[in-house]
């Protein structure tokens, strides 16, 4: 149950999330980039896997991630490079390999004015060469059986159209907030989907901002975006997923039916005026069914 707990963990939905209303409110955040800046974060990352006392289930990240203005002509055109600082892993193979697979990934893509994804970066080019990287990990014998059997499903995830996600975090925690509506100094809710990385909808649920400090006195504003997925809608999307998983592990189906899953999202922005740059993002993403998923990234912005 252990190796299928961590291996379910694979799977988890990425936290773009796409409005279907807008209000008026007091704060609406816009990118405002010069050409040639460039943004260094250090991202943290922690996953965990609460299955019992007995199976903890531990990893632990540190990237330099750096976005490079490279133009801004009806727009801003990015370069986007990541590399890996630190990994640890404690029986939790697929996120040590994943964290290999993030070291040197690197994107170009470009932004409207209201920072809205207008080119889409060349995802195949770089999926080709981490499924390549992936391949090369398989490939040695320090893998355990079970081990290489969760492995082996990495690369069948990564292979679908939009599989290079599971490596994108910091990129999508970047540019989603320039895609929300306004905050104010109350909770709004509203209907919102978790996206893919081509923007499609994925997911239904309910989405909670709020402005908890305008930037008065300080030089930066601090926002509160709270996503709760629906749970029969999360279960119908998950399901496959755990079956897949079941099968590869267990060598039979999965005979249960998900009826109902909860996925939610905490997320707090710092955003620096008058550029729209996040000086640090804080993103909790909680899965619960079999197991108590928590996924904790942290983004600091280091130097501009």
């Amino acid at each position: 149950m252990g190796k299928l707990l961590a291996i379910l963990f694979i799977f988890s939905c990425h936290i773009c999330f796409t409005q279907t209303v807008l209000t008026d409110s007091s704060l609406l955040i816009k990118p405002g980039f010069n050409k040639g800046d460039v943004k260094i974060y250090l991202v943290n990352q922690k996953s965990t896997i609460e299955s019992s006392p007995l199976f903890p289930v531990k990893a632990e990240h540190d990237f330099k991630i750096t976005f490079t203005i490279i133009d801004t002509t009806s727009g801003y055109t990015i370069h986007y490079k990541a590399d890996l600082l630190e990994t640890t892993s404690k029986r939790y193979v697929s996120e040590s390999v994943k964290a290999q697979l993030i070291d040197g990934l690197s994107l170009t893509y470009k932004l409207n004015k209201d920072g809205w994804l207008i080119a889409l970066p060349d995802y195949r080019r770089e999926q080709l060469r981490v499924i390549k990287k992936l391949d090369s990990i398989i490939g040695t014998d320090e893998l355990k059986r079970d081990d290489k059997i969760i492995v082996t499903m990495i690369r069948k995830n990564l292979q679908k159209n939009d599989g290079l996600e599971t490596c994108l975090a910091p990129l999508l925690l970047f540019n989603d907030i320039f895609t929300k509506p306004v905050f104010r100094y109350h909770k709004d809710y509203h209907p919102m989907s978790i996206m893919n990385i081509f923007y499609q909808p994925q997911i239904p649920g309910t989405a909670i901002l709020e402005l908890q400090r305008e930037k008065g006195q300080f030089s930066s504003s601090i926002v509160t975006l709270d996503f709760v997925a629906n749970r029969d809608s999360a279960a119908k999307y998950m399901e496959p997923r755990y079956h897949e998983a079941y099968y590869a592990i267990k060598g039979k189906p999965m005979k249960s039916s998900i009826n109902e899953m909860k996925i939610t999202h905490n997320r707090e922005y710092d955003i620096s005026h008058p550029s729209g740059t996040p000086l640090s993002i804080s993103d909790k993403h909680v899965e619960f069914y079999l197991q108590r998923s928590v996924t904790k990234t942290t983004m600091k912005l280091l130097s501009e």
